[in-house]
């Protein structure tokens, strides 16, 4: 066995020396921080076998829990007065199993990276493809799970985008396809307002004004009822608002002979206790509506994930993506739409109504996708970032 000692002034920075010196195969035996950096002591042509009986003689084989332990004498080694130091002690031991046990789950992470790039050199580039796209660890390695295992770098590159292609779920609705009652739910911000606008001014243009119906249940904000109440009176439809799911069913029942009546909701945080009682307002007409999910590009996916669990008592039907023009990437965003099996009817990049509202196509989402991950500038993904983004999801087979 090879062993040497490196210093550097962060863990990357040692990894990345070991790396070049002792290649991919090196096994990290030990950390240590300095005043200066970091210490990593590293191995190469190590002696499996006696790694692991080294290892049982520091990790001994724990007592069996049937064993009763003995009990303490009155002239006990640790008398009271040493219960406080004891304590301390033993958090300070819990403190550094846990770095140790953080050491030792990105040793492994990373030995299991570089053996997955020796066996499939090319299902590791289209991972990190797909993460400088921005797609989740979970979907990119469902993507690369289906790919053949002999292709070309150029294959690796665009297979896993042409499969996400394929995956991603559309409606089909045409902007002239807006009919019967639909209700837009989602969190505050993400432009549900101008969606229902934009909306109502295409069915106007194709079938006018007299058929059209807009409702809020907007009871929270000050003046929340002003802006729809301002589309309305450009596009020359009717608003109404209801305060309660009665006034809501009663609307509904009035306009059962328009050809459309759109429903704009109040727009709170996912964990606002008062979106229970908003949705408790559509939740007895929900048989008579088709609602749609409006989510933000321009947000994180922890937070469409959360938006899209708060809102699944309402059964959304599909969604409707806005704001592709303020998202730096849409990678994570395909990746929730993916992960959750959600048809998409619109998308939004823009302020104007009625022309900031289009039609989805799936190329062209990918390409979006490509296009911003080449405008945001070289990922800065290396190996052990790529290592510990994955080491929580299975590799794939082989």
């Amino acid at each position: 066995m090879k062993i040497k000692r490196f210093i550097a002034a962060d863990m990357r920075m040692a990894m990345r020396a070991v790396r070049e010196e002792q290649g991919p195969d090196a096994v990290i035996l030990s950390t240590r921080n300095l005043d200066d950096g970091i210490e990593v002591i590293a191995a190469t042509d190590y002696d499996e076998a006696l790694v692991k009986e080294a290892a049982g003689r520091l990790f001994p084989a724990p007592v069996p829990t049937s064993r009763k332990p003995a009990r303490p004498s009155d002239d006990s080694l640790f008398p009271p007065d040493d219960t406080e130091s004891q304590g301390n002690e033993f958090i300070a031991v819990q403190r550094e199993l846990s770095d140790l046990r953080k050491i030792l789950e990105g040793q492994i992470a990373s030995l299991a990276w570089n053996e997955l790039g020796r066996r499939k050199p090319q299902h590791v580039q289209a991972l990190r493809e797909l993460s400088q796209h921005g797609i989740e660890p979970d979907i990119a390695m469902a993507l690369v799970d289906e790919l053949p295992p002999d292709m070309s770098a150029e294959q690796a590159r665009y297979l896993p985008l042409g499969l996400m292609s394929n995956r991603l779920l559309l409606s089909g609705r045409r902007l002239t396809d807006i009919g019967g009652v639909l209700a837009l739910v989602g969190n505050t911000g993400v432009g549900k307002t101008t969606t229902i606008a934009k909306l109502a001014a295409h069915f106007v243009l194709q079938h006018g004004a007299d058929g059209v119906a807009l409702i809020g249940t907007d009871n929270y904000r000050i003046g929340a009822g002003a802006q729809l109440g301002h589309y309305g009176k450009l596009l020359g439809v009717r608003v109404h608002h209801a305060h309660d799911a009665g006034q809501l069913q009663a609307l509904l029942q009035d306009m059962s002979g328009y050809a459309a009546v759109l429903i704009d909701t109040a727009g709170m945080s996912s964990t606002d206790p008062r979106l229970r009682d908003q949705m408790a307002i559509l939740e007895p007409s929900r048989h008579l509506l088709r609602t749609c999910l409006v989510l933000a590009a321009n947000t994180q996916a922890s937070a469409q994930e959360e938006a899209i669990q708060a809102y699944q008592p309402l059964h959304p039907a599909s969604c409707i993506l806005t704001k592709l023009d303020e998202s730096p990437s849409i990678g994570s965003t395909l990746s929730v739409l993916l992960r959750h099996r959600l048809p998409l009817d619109y998308i939004t990049q823009g302020q104007r109504v009625p022309e900031d509202i289009i039609v989805p196509q799936a190329h062209h989402l990918i390409h979006h996708t490509i296009r911003r991950g080449k405008a945001a500038g070289p990922s800065e993904l290396d190996d052990l970032k790529l290592a510990d983004r994955y080491r929580l999801h299975s590799h794939p087979a082989g």
